[in-house]
């Protein structure tokens, strides 16, 4: 029996109670999930990463998922060989290669608080409940949210075989576990305090565990008898599985028990005489081949950010998310365009800066690995030197770092609190306010040659934006008089484009072709545009107010036809396109969130003449 036990995993002998066990794994920080592929006698745990260890292996060089977010629960697809997992905090099912490379995210849409998943990957059986050859494919899941329920997919991921099999007298349904041969499942309530059970459809529902239960968790079945942890007692029970009788002990004395399996042959069954589709040439797909219940019984699919081709079998050339090194290879080396992402969104939390493929729409985020900051601010992407800049208001400072974390370096120091940075890819120079100091200033890239440009007429400055294609710069002013100055990009000429109806100006960006400027006062909770001079003021964006919260829009980019900003109150990118108003959440769930920068790649040459504007 395989025991995450949060410190380590342990091996259990279960054919006696309290017997000797072996830790296999040790010095985790919080391993609360494992599952097994017994083919290959191998283990995966869930912690800060997941990894992929043999029975007689040490867990070094063994990790083959390095972003976690937060609670994650694993399931083999030993079929396929495939690790499916659950995120409590983005609330969403994935899919990966067990050895990681490639990685899918399958549903987001409609998760509260994900807890548990299992999966029946196996290809067709004949079983007492369903008399005849029958497909399954599988995969399933608890959710104690709002509305606790358990949920059924096929394994692919797809809508349409999605339902809630259980939805009524539940509360906090926490592991759940297969009966392959009955095609049921078992799960653990730690609200109401029972084990309980049901068929694949939801039907034959019954209690099986009921009295004693104090916070059962983890759960397991082999051959009559169903396993359970508890998290008061800190022990492992088994009883009958149908009558819930016999029930003892098995183990105690465990530090955390969390999640638990039978590590056995039986508990990973295949028919040898079934063929899966996916086993003849990767079913014809490229990347991916995810079993589903419904016919073709299998699915071609890609790693999160790349687009599946017309012939919904190949993958396009791209950049997977789920490799970070992969996807600054793609952007940093001068290439042709079909080797990276086209859009995506840099965005930074006060700990760390992070991206996400706008290609597609899974909301995948990862972590670029850029180390030696302390509290990240506003953000701005050099796409010419394809650097990014942030300024660190800790040290305080505005510093600097390629896309794969080495060339970290001081740009700017002898500030106060550097707060808005903007490029001019075209002349080679940095914009930036330091709303303690009351300046505007600029200097070349690498930090020299700096120069105060705005020193008067400052109230509280917060964001610069320039267009080096036209010559100006712009910037908001928050003070006893609100306003959104234009000047020259040399500081001269200042001109207040907006004076009127304006609380707290902060993000602000422009469009060079158009002449139009964007900005979003974060006490109102709106985004407006102007031309250049101020004619025109138009609405296009107007949200509802939060009592208590002046930090709505923060972050401000433009991209094409739309807007995107963090909402500090619903720790959310934002978006809304510019011609028709139409909002929506791009990514939402994660904390601390500070700015964006959204991306478009082009080309060398294209990205010198277009830039990208924060």
């Amino acid at each position: 029996m395989l025991l995450a036990n949060r410190r380590n995993v342990q091996l259990l002998d279960a054919s006696e109670p309290d017997a000797d066990v072996k830790a296999v794994f040790s010095d985790f920080t919080d391993a609360v999930n494992a599952d097994f592929l017994y083919d290959k006698q191998q283990i995966f745990v869930s912690d800060q990463y997941i990894y992929r260890i043999g029975l007689n292996q040490s867990r070094d060089n063994n990790l083959i998922v390095t972003e976690l977010y937060s609670w994650k629960s694993l399931a083999c697809d030993w079929i396929t060989e495939k690790l499916y997992s659950l995120d409590l905090d983005f609330k969403r099912v994935e899919v990966f290669t067990i050895d990681g490379k490639y990685r899918k995210i399958l549903l987001w849409d409609n998760l509260d608080k994900p807890r548990s998943i299992a999966l029946d990957p196996i290809q067709g059986r004949e079983t007492l409940n369903f008399k005849r050859m029958k497909s399954f494919r599988w995969m399933f899941w608890t959710d104690w949210g709002s509305a606790p329920k358990i949920e059924r997919c096929g394994m692919d991921g797809n809508l349409q075989s999605r339902s809630a099999i259980v939805k009524y007298n539940i509360q906090w349904p926490n592991s759940v576990t297969m009966d392959y041969e009955h095609s049921t499942i078992y799960w653990t309530d730690a609200g109401i305090h029972r084990i309980e059970r049901c068929n694949y459809d939801g039907s034959n529902r019954r209690s099986i565990v009921n009295t004693d239960l104090l916070h059962p968790f983890g759960i397991t079945l082999f051959n009559e008898s169903l396993y359970w942890t508890d998290w008061r007692t800190r022990s492992i029970y088994r009883c009958n599985k149908d009558s819930g009788n016999n029930r003892e002990i098995v183990a105690s004395n465990k530090y955390s028990p969390m999640d638990i399996r039978v590590m056995s042959q039986e508990r990973q069954p295949r028919d040898v005489n079934i063929t899966c589709p996916c086993d003849v040439n990767n079913g014809g797909c490229s990347h991916l081949c995810l079993i589903s219940p419904i016919k073709p019984f299998y699915t071609c699919a890609c790693p999160t950010g790349v687009n599946i081709l017309e012939d919904q079998k190949t993958c396009a050339e791209g950049t997977f998310l789920c490799d970070i090194r992969v996807f600054i290879k793609s952007v940093d080396e001068e290439s042709p365009m079909n080797q990276a992402l086209d859009e995506f969104i840099i965005f930074s939390r006060k700990q760390d800066l992070r991206v996400i493929s706008l290609d597609t729409t899974e909301g995948l985020d990862i972590n670029l690995p850029i180390k030696d900051h302390q509290l990240i601010g506003h953000i701005a992407y050099d796409s010419v030197d394809r650097h990014i800049y942030w300024a660190d208001t800790d040290i305080p400072a505005i510093r600097r770092s390629h896309l794969d974390g080495t060339g970290v370096e001081d740009v700017i120091t002898d500030l106060l609190f550097p707060e808005s940075i903007s490029i001019d890819w075209i002349a080679g120079n940095l914009y930036f306010v330091d709303s303690m100091m009351y300046t505007i200033d600029v200097s070349r890239l690498n930090g020299s040659s700096r120069k105060m440009l705005v020193t008067e007429n400052l109230d509280e400055p917060r964001s610069v934006c320039v267009d080096p294609v036209n010559g100006y710069m712009f910037w908001t002013d928050w003070g006893g008089q609100p306003r959104i100055v234009r000047a020259n990009m040399d500081g001269t000429d200042q001109f207040e484009i907006i004076t009127s109806s304006l609380t707290r100006p902060y993000g602000i960006a422009v469009d060079s072709v158009e002449k139009k400027v964007y900005w979003g006062d974060t006490a109102e909770y709106k985004i407006e545009e102007a031309n250049y001079d101020g004619s025109n003021r138009r609405l296009i964006f107007s949200g509802d107010l939060v009592e208590g919260s002046n930090e709505r829009i923060f972050g401000f980019s433009l991209l094409g036809d739309n807007i995107y900003w963090t909402d500090l109150q619903k720790e959310a990118i934002e978006r809304v396109n510019i011609k028709s108003g139409s909002n929506e959440t791009v990514f939402s769930g994660r904390k601390d969130l500070v700015s964006v920068v959204a991306v478009k790649r082009y080309g060398l040459e294209d990205d010198i003449l277009v830039g990208f504007i924060t």
